[in-house]
């Protein structure tokens, strides 16, 4: 917040002009805290009710006012004492409501979004866990098969090689290879309880049998 502190208000604002001069002004883009602190003093009642007015929140308001008066000083070397210093602080102002209205709205539509979208997002999550979890069974029914029926289906299903091309590479015949697979596919039916053999690899799972 730089080395403003926030400004609390007071009742007695008898000691401060009725209206801010120049000089005052010039001081503030100074520096002077001082000259801050009547600018502060003079104007944070009008722009609150101002704010109010504009967002229809009183907690946006005091907090708007905050803000504004914190960049006021920040950004006190582009004040000109000669000119409005009134409507450039309500400039300020109105880019502050029309920041916070677009910054909700952005919310807003993401939220919207979100919601719209939760129910397809959590069914594909789920149906994303169940294909890992079969998939993952499959992987350790596989390496519990006899060694060379191991090879033939993973030729099959990794590899996407058809039984003539797998007897042809194992040097085993074209019968031996269909009862490995045949042997394989009731195995892991069986085990997790589908009423299709091929319903539990994923569509898109490489080697699909054939």
């Amino acid at each position: 917040m730089s080395n403003v502190t926030r400004i609390e208000k007071v009742n007695d604002y008898s000691e401060y002009e009725t209206s801010i001069s120049p000089s005052v002004l010039r001081s503030l883009k100074k520096g002077d805290h001082r000259a801050y602190e009547k600018v502060y003093l003079h104007y944070a009642d009008a722009v609150h009710d101002f704010l109010t007015q504009l967002t229809r929140s009183e907690e946006d308001a005091r907090e708007i006012t905050q803000e504004i008066f914190i960049r006021l000083w920040e950004k006190r070397a582009w004040i000109k004492p000669s000119k409005s210093f009134e409507g450039y602080l309500y400039s300020i102002a109105r880019n502050a409501v029309k920041n916070l209205v677009a910054q909700r709205e952005v919310c807003k539509r993401y939220t919207d979004f979100l919601s719209a979208r939760g129910t397809e997002l959590e069914a594909a999550t789920d149906e994303l866990m169940m294909a890992r979890e079969t998939d993952s069974l499959i992987s350790l029914m596989i390496g519990q098969m006899p060694h060379q029926r191991q090879k033939v289906f993973r030729l099959n299903r990794e590899e996407g090689m058809s039984v003539n091309d797998i007897a042809r590479t194992l040097r085993i015949s074209k019968h031996t290879v269909e009862s490995h697979l045949s042997t394989a596919k009731r195995e892991i039916k069986e085990t997790l309880a589908f009423d299709d053999g091929d319903d539990f690899l994923p569509a898109n799972a490489p080697g699909k049998w054939k």
